[in-house]
Protein backbone atom coordinates (compact mmCIF):
# COMPACT_ATOMS: atom_id res chain seq x y z
CA UNK A 1 0.00 0.00 0.00
CA UNK A 2 2.83 2.35 0.93
CA UNK A 3 4.60 1.42 -2.33
CA UNK A 4 1.46 2.30 -4.31
CA UNK A 5 1.15 5.64 -2.52
CA UNK A 6 4.77 6.42 -3.31
CA UNK A 7 4.19 5.66 -6.99
CA UNK A 8 1.11 7.87 -6.99
CA UNK A 9 3.07 10.76 -5.47
CA UNK A 10 5.84 10.33 -8.07
CA UNK A 11 3.29 10.43 -10.85
CA UNK A 12 1.65 13.54 -9.47
CA UNK A 13 5.01 15.25 -9.13
CA UNK A 14 5.74 14.55 -12.79
CA UNK A 15 2.36 15.92 -13.85
CA UNK A 16 2.56 18.96 -11.57
CA UNK A 17 5.95 19.88 -13.00
CA UNK A 18 4.45 19.67 -16.45
CA UNK A 19 1.59 21.93 -15.44
CA UNK A 20 3.79 24.74 -14.10
CA UNK A 21 4.28 26.28 -17.54
CA UNK A 22 0.55 26.15 -18.20
CA UNK A 23 -0.25 27.87 -14.94
CA UNK A 24 2.39 30.53 -15.63
CA UNK A 25 0.88 31.21 -19.04
CA UNK A 26 -2.60 31.49 -17.54
CA UNK A 27 -1.26 33.92 -14.94
CA UNK A 28 0.32 36.08 -17.66
CA UNK A 29 -2.93 36.11 -19.63
CA UNK A 30 -4.89 37.03 -16.51
CA UNK A 31 -2.54 39.91 -15.73
CA UNK A 32 -2.75 41.19 -19.31
CA UNK A 33 -6.55 41.04 -19.19
CA UNK A 34 -6.59 42.96 -15.92
CA UNK A 35 -4.25 45.57 -17.42
CA UNK A 36 -6.50 45.94 -20.46
CA UNK A 37 -9.54 46.38 -18.21
CA UNK A 38 -7.85 49.00 -15.99
CA UNK A 39 -6.47 50.99 -18.96
CA UNK A 40 -9.84 50.94 -20.73
CA UNK A 41 -11.61 52.06 -17.55
CA UNK A 42 -9.13 54.91 -17.03
CA UNK A 43 -9.48 56.13 -20.61
CA UNK A 44 -13.27 55.99 -20.34
CA UNK A 45 -13.22 57.85 -17.01
CA UNK A 46 -10.92 60.63 -18.23
CA UNK A 47 -12.97 61.13 -21.39
CA UNK A 48 -16.32 61.21 -19.56
CA UNK A 49 -15.10 62.99 -16.40
CA UNK A 50 -12.60 65.73 -17.39
CA UNK A 51 -10.88 67.66 -14.60
CA UNK A 52 -12.04 71.07 -13.43
CA UNK A 53 -9.46 73.76 -12.72
CA UNK A 54 -9.75 77.30 -11.38
CA UNK A 55 -7.48 79.80 -13.12
CA UNK A 56 -6.94 83.56 -12.93
CA UNK A 57 -7.83 85.46 -16.08
CA UNK A 58 -7.12 89.15 -16.72
CA UNK A 59 -10.11 91.44 -17.19
CA UNK A 60 -9.94 95.08 -18.19
CA UNK A 61 -12.01 97.21 -15.80
CA UNK A 62 -10.91 100.63 -17.06
CA UNK A 63 -8.47 102.46 -19.31
CA UNK A 64 -5.98 105.17 -18.42
CA UNK A 65 -5.88 107.77 -21.16
CA UNK A 66 -3.05 110.31 -21.13
CA UNK A 67 -2.07 113.21 -23.33
CA UNK A 68 0.54 115.92 -23.65
CA UNK A 69 -0.39 119.16 -25.42
CA UNK A 70 1.73 122.25 -25.72
CA UNK A 71 2.64 125.37 -27.61
CA UNK A 72 5.55 127.77 -27.94
CA UNK A 73 4.79 131.35 -26.89
CA UNK A 74 6.30 134.17 -28.93
CA UNK A 75 7.71 136.68 -26.43
CA UNK A 76 10.39 138.48 -28.43
CA UNK A 77 10.03 140.78 -31.42
CA UNK A 78 10.96 139.16 -34.72
CA UNK A 79 10.23 139.58 -38.41
CA UNK A 80 8.00 136.48 -38.67
CA UNK A 81 5.61 136.04 -35.71
CA UNK A 82 3.63 138.46 -33.60
CA UNK A 83 4.38 138.81 -29.92
CA UNK A 84 1.96 136.69 -27.86
CA UNK A 85 1.28 134.29 -30.75
CA UNK A 86 1.02 130.58 -29.86
CA UNK A 87 2.98 128.28 -32.17
CA UNK A 88 2.13 124.59 -32.57
CA UNK A 89 3.20 121.76 -34.83
CA UNK A 90 6.42 123.34 -36.10
CA UNK A 91 9.43 121.07 -36.76
CA UNK A 92 11.58 123.42 -34.64
CA UNK A 93 11.04 126.54 -32.58
CA UNK A 94 13.47 129.48 -32.64
CA UNK A 95 14.74 130.20 -29.17
CA UNK A 96 15.30 133.93 -29.77
CA UNK A 97 11.65 134.44 -30.81
CA UNK A 98 9.68 131.87 -28.76
CA UNK A 99 11.78 130.60 -25.85
CA UNK A 100 8.86 129.58 -23.63
CA UNK A 101 7.08 126.28 -24.19
CA UNK A 102 3.92 125.62 -22.16
CA UNK A 103 2.93 121.97 -21.53
CA UNK A 104 -0.34 120.53 -20.26
CA UNK A 105 -0.48 116.90 -19.17
CA UNK A 106 -3.88 115.20 -18.69
CA UNK A 107 -4.80 111.81 -17.23
CA UNK A 108 -8.28 110.30 -17.34
CA UNK A 109 -9.80 107.04 -16.10
CA UNK A 110 -12.22 105.96 -18.82
CA UNK A 111 -14.34 103.04 -20.06
CA UNK A 112 -15.04 102.07 -16.45
CA UNK A 113 -16.67 98.75 -15.58
CA UNK A 114 -19.80 98.60 -13.45
CA UNK A 115 -19.06 99.23 -9.79
CA UNK A 116 -15.76 101.03 -10.40
CA UNK A 117 -14.94 104.00 -8.17
CA UNK A 118 -11.97 106.36 -8.34
CA UNK A 119 -10.59 106.77 -4.81
CA UNK A 120 -7.58 108.85 -5.80
CA UNK A 121 -5.89 110.15 -8.95
CA UNK A 122 -2.55 111.89 -8.45
CA UNK A 123 -0.54 113.49 -11.24
CA UNK A 124 2.93 114.97 -10.80
CA UNK A 125 4.83 116.62 -13.65
CA UNK A 126 8.43 117.74 -13.39
CA UNK A 127 10.82 119.25 -15.89
CA UNK A 128 14.47 118.21 -15.78
CA UNK A 129 17.49 119.19 -17.83
CA UNK A 130 20.46 116.88 -18.15
CA UNK A 131 23.72 115.93 -19.79
CA UNK A 132 24.31 112.50 -21.31
CA UNK A 133 27.31 110.42 -22.32
CA UNK A 134 26.12 107.79 -24.78
CA UNK A 135 22.87 106.41 -23.33
CA UNK A 136 23.75 107.21 -19.72
CA UNK A 137 22.90 110.40 -17.84
CA UNK A 138 25.98 112.07 -16.35
CA UNK A 139 24.05 114.70 -14.42
CA UNK A 140 20.49 116.06 -14.20
CA UNK A 141 18.67 118.84 -12.35
CA UNK A 142 15.03 119.72 -11.81
CA UNK A 143 13.84 122.92 -13.44
CA UNK A 144 10.22 123.10 -12.29
CA UNK A 145 7.31 120.86 -11.25
CA UNK A 146 3.57 120.85 -10.67
CA UNK A 147 1.15 118.33 -9.19
CA UNK A 148 -2.56 117.63 -8.91
CA UNK A 149 -4.51 115.24 -6.67
CA UNK A 150 -8.22 114.64 -7.15
CA UNK A 151 -10.92 112.11 -6.34
CA UNK A 152 -12.31 112.38 -9.85
CA UNK A 153 -11.63 110.46 -13.03
CA UNK A 154 -9.64 113.30 -14.63
CA UNK A 155 -6.60 115.30 -13.50
CA UNK A 156 -4.16 117.61 -15.23
CA UNK A 157 -0.99 119.62 -14.63
CA UNK A 158 0.58 122.59 -16.43
CA UNK A 159 4.22 123.62 -16.59
CA UNK A 160 6.17 126.28 -18.48
CA UNK A 161 9.71 125.79 -19.73
CA UNK A 162 11.87 128.78 -20.58
CA UNK A 163 14.23 127.03 -22.96
CA UNK A 164 16.56 130.04 -23.18
CA UNK A 165 16.91 130.06 -19.38
CA UNK A 166 17.57 126.30 -19.30
CA UNK A 167 20.30 126.63 -21.93
CA UNK A 168 21.96 129.37 -19.88
CA UNK A 169 21.93 127.12 -16.82
CA UNK A 170 23.42 124.22 -18.79
CA UNK A 171 26.24 126.42 -20.15
CA UNK A 172 27.02 127.60 -16.62
CA UNK A 173 27.17 124.06 -15.22
CA UNK A 174 29.33 122.80 -18.10
CA UNK A 175 31.71 125.72 -17.64
CA UNK A 176 32.14 124.95 -13.94
CA UNK A 177 32.49 121.18 -14.55
CA UNK A 178 34.76 121.59 -17.53
CA UNK A 179 32.73 118.89 -19.28
CA UNK A 180 30.33 119.09 -22.22
CA UNK A 181 27.96 116.26 -23.04
CA UNK A 182 24.75 115.67 -24.98
CA UNK A 183 22.20 117.94 -23.28
CA UNK A 184 18.41 118.01 -23.35
CA UNK A 185 15.16 118.59 -21.48
CA UNK A 186 12.47 116.10 -20.45
CA UNK A 187 8.97 116.62 -19.14
CA UNK A 188 8.24 113.63 -16.88
CA UNK A 189 4.72 112.92 -15.64
CA UNK A 190 3.85 110.30 -13.01
CA UNK A 191 0.29 109.05 -12.55
CA UNK A 192 -0.60 107.34 -9.29
CA UNK A 193 -4.14 105.94 -9.03
CA UNK A 194 -6.26 104.01 -6.55
CA UNK A 195 -9.56 102.47 -7.62
CA UNK A 196 -12.23 100.26 -6.04
CA UNK A 197 -14.02 97.60 -8.06
CA UNK A 198 -16.47 95.12 -6.52
CA UNK A 199 -14.71 95.15 -3.17
CA UNK A 200 -11.19 95.01 -4.61
CA UNK A 201 -8.72 97.90 -4.35
CA UNK A 202 -6.61 98.48 -7.45
CA UNK A 203 -3.44 100.57 -7.27
CA UNK A 204 -1.01 101.50 -10.00
CA UNK A 205 1.75 103.87 -11.05
CA UNK A 206 2.52 104.93 -14.61
CA UNK A 207 5.25 107.20 -16.00
CA UNK A 208 5.25 109.24 -19.22
CA UNK A 209 7.86 111.49 -20.84
CA UNK A 210 7.92 114.31 -23.37
CA UNK A 211 11.47 115.02 -24.62
CA UNK A 212 12.62 118.47 -25.75
CA UNK A 213 15.64 118.32 -28.04
CA UNK A 214 18.05 121.26 -27.85
CA UNK A 215 20.15 122.84 -30.58
CA UNK A 216 22.25 125.98 -30.62
CA UNK A 217 19.42 128.41 -31.55
CA UNK A 218 16.40 126.12 -31.78
CA UNK A 219 14.56 123.35 -29.95
CA UNK A 220 12.09 120.69 -31.07
CA UNK A 221 9.21 119.05 -29.23
CA UNK A 222 5.92 117.37 -30.11
CA UNK A 223 2.88 119.57 -29.64
CA UNK A 224 0.64 116.55 -29.12
CA UNK A 225 1.36 113.12 -27.64
CA UNK A 226 -1.29 110.65 -26.46
CA UNK A 227 -1.34 107.24 -24.86
CA UNK A 228 -3.76 104.65 -23.54
CA UNK A 229 -3.23 101.66 -21.24
CA UNK A 230 -5.54 99.10 -19.67
CA UNK A 231 -6.20 98.74 -15.95
CA UNK A 232 -6.54 95.03 -15.35
CA UNK A 233 -7.92 92.93 -12.50
CA UNK A 234 -7.44 89.17 -12.11
CA UNK A 235 -10.65 87.13 -11.92
CA UNK A 236 -11.06 83.46 -11.06
CA UNK A 237 -12.65 81.24 -13.67
CA UNK A 238 -13.38 77.50 -13.70
CA UNK A 239 -12.32 75.70 -16.85
CA UNK A 240 -12.39 72.12 -18.12
CA UNK A 241 -8.97 70.52 -18.46
CA UNK A 242 -8.47 67.56 -20.72
CA UNK A 243 -5.69 65.07 -19.91
CA UNK A 244 -2.28 66.16 -21.13
CA UNK A 245 -0.48 64.25 -23.86
CA UNK A 246 1.71 62.56 -21.24
CA UNK A 247 -1.27 61.58 -19.07
CA UNK A 248 -3.26 60.21 -21.98
CA UNK A 249 -0.40 58.46 -23.78
CA UNK A 250 0.64 56.23 -20.85
CA UNK A 251 -2.65 54.29 -20.48
CA UNK A 252 -2.98 54.13 -24.27
CA UNK A 253 0.53 52.69 -24.54
CA UNK A 254 -0.18 50.19 -21.75
CA UNK A 255 -3.46 49.19 -23.39
CA UNK A 256 -1.81 48.78 -26.78
CA UNK A 257 1.06 46.75 -25.30
CA UNK A 258 -1.37 44.52 -23.40
CA UNK A 259 -3.50 43.86 -26.47
CA UNK A 260 -0.36 43.19 -28.49
CA UNK A 261 0.82 40.75 -25.80
CA UNK A 262 -2.47 38.90 -25.90
CA UNK A 263 -2.30 38.70 -29.69
CA UNK A 264 1.25 37.36 -29.54
CA UNK A 265 0.28 34.72 -26.96
CA UNK A 266 -2.75 33.73 -29.00
CA UNK A 267 -0.65 33.50 -32.16
CA UNK A 268 2.06 31.51 -30.37
CA UNK A 269 -0.44 29.13 -28.79
CA UNK A 270 -2.18 28.62 -32.12
CA UNK A 271 1.09 27.90 -33.92
CA UNK A 272 2.19 25.52 -31.17
CA UNK A 273 -1.12 23.69 -31.29
CA UNK A 274 -0.79 23.40 -35.06
CA UNK A 275 2.79 22.18 -34.60
CA UNK A 276 1.69 19.26 -32.42
CA UNK A 277 -1.37 18.46 -34.49
CA UNK A 278 0.71 17.19 -37.39
CA UNK A 279 1.92 14.39 -35.08
CA UNK A 280 -1.57 13.46 -33.86
CA UNK A 281 -1.20 9.95 -35.32
CA UNK A 282 1.68 9.39 -32.90
CA UNK A 283 0.08 11.01 -29.80
CA UNK A 284 -2.48 9.58 -27.40
CA UNK A 285 -4.01 11.44 -24.46
CA UNK A 286 -3.90 9.79 -21.08
CA UNK A 287 -2.45 9.62 -17.56
CA UNK A 288 0.37 7.54 -16.06
CA UNK A 289 -0.60 5.09 -13.31
CA UNK A 290 1.67 3.06 -11.06
CA UNK A 291 4.94 3.99 -12.72
CA UNK A 292 7.99 3.37 -10.54
CA UNK A 293 10.75 3.47 -13.12
CA UNK A 294 13.30 6.10 -14.10
CA UNK A 295 12.28 9.51 -15.45
CA UNK A 296 14.35 11.25 -18.14
CA UNK A 297 13.59 14.92 -18.88
CA UNK A 298 14.06 16.01 -22.51
CA UNK A 299 14.55 19.58 -23.66
CA UNK A 300 12.55 19.55 -26.91
CA UNK A 301 9.56 17.81 -28.40
CA UNK A 302 11.79 16.76 -31.30
CA UNK A 303 13.98 14.85 -28.83
CA UNK A 304 10.90 13.02 -27.55
CA UNK A 305 9.75 12.36 -31.11
CA UNK A 306 13.14 10.78 -31.87
CA UNK A 307 12.80 8.49 -28.82
CA UNK A 308 9.31 7.43 -29.97
CA UNK A 309 10.59 6.63 -33.45
CA UNK A 310 13.61 4.75 -32.13
CA UNK A 311 11.62 2.71 -29.60
CA UNK A 312 8.43 2.33 -31.62
CA UNK A 313 6.39 3.57 -28.63
CA UNK A 314 3.50 6.04 -28.78
CA UNK A 315 3.63 9.49 -27.25
CA UNK A 316 1.25 10.07 -24.36
CA UNK A 317 0.03 13.63 -23.69
CA UNK A 318 -1.25 14.76 -20.30
CA UNK A 319 -2.00 18.51 -20.31
CA UNK A 320 1.29 20.07 -21.42
CA UNK A 321 3.46 17.08 -20.57
CA UNK A 322 4.38 14.47 -23.21
CA UNK A 323 5.66 10.96 -22.31
CA UNK A 324 7.23 8.01 -24.03
CA UNK A 325 7.46 4.93 -21.79
CA UNK A 326 9.89 2.29 -22.87
CA UNK A 327 10.60 -0.51 -20.49
CA UNK A 328 11.33 0.87 -17.06
CA UNK A 329 12.05 4.43 -18.27
CA UNK A 330 9.71 7.37 -18.88
CA UNK A 331 11.01 10.01 -21.29
CA UNK A 332 9.29 13.33 -20.57
CA UNK A 333 9.04 16.65 -22.43
CA UNK A 334 7.22 19.47 -20.65
CA UNK A 335 6.04 22.35 -22.84
CA UNK A 336 6.35 25.16 -20.29
CA UNK A 337 5.14 27.78 -22.80
CA UNK A 338 1.82 26.20 -23.70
Amino acid sequence: MAERGQKQIQEEVILLKGLKGMKGLKLVIALLLITVAISSAYLTYTSLSPKKKVISVPETVATLKTSYSGYALVTEKNPVWKTGEKLKGLPVYVTTASPIFNVTFSAEIGNSAAGLKVNRLDVNTEVIYFSKYGDGIVWSKEYTSNSSSVKLSRAKTEVSVDVSDVQSRIISIEKELGYRGKTGIEVISTVNYELSCNGKVLKGVKKYTLPITLDANTYSVKSEKTGESSIIVKKEKEITVRPSVEEASLPVAVLAASVAGLCVLAFTATNRSRGYSKYRNLISRGNIRDFSGNVVDLETFEDLLGVAMDTGERIIQSENAFFVIHGNTAYVFRDVNS
